[in-house]
């Protein structure tokens, strides 16, 4: 029986995964919206985008993972940001810079 239970969790992880990443690669083109009372110096998301929902997949993996008591590959945690949970694509939602080191090393940052 914990094994179904454990089977059943990690495919709803794999979802919730996939679901994320599916979601940060959606673009379309914006029409015109109506003018809406922003807050002062909130950024928010890219024109075009739909990263709101998956912040939300993301954030719901993190809370069953930590929730269930299971950890989450390293690959994935590397694949998301620490700080808005944004899935990091790449070009999409992520830009590589590279820092170098007085040990002639290299550290690779991805700011959302």
């Amino acid at each position: 029986m914990g094994k179904e239970k454990g089977n059943v969790a990690i495919d709803r992880l794999n979802f919730l995964h996939q679901a994320s990443l599916l979601m940060s690669t959606i673009q379309y083109t914006p029409s015109t919206t109506p003018t809406i009372t922003q807050v002062p110096h909130y950024k928010g998301d890219p024109p075009g985008t739909v990263l709101g929902p998956a912040r939300y997949f993301t954030h719901t993996m993190q809370y069953m993972s930590r929730r269930l008591v299971m950890r989450l590959d390293p690959t994935i945690k590397r694949t998301q940001c620490k700080r808005c949970e944004t899935p990091l694509l790449p070009a999409l939602t992520s830009h590589i810079r590279m820092h170098c080191n007085y040990s002639l090393s290299y550290k690779l940052f991805h700011p959302c």
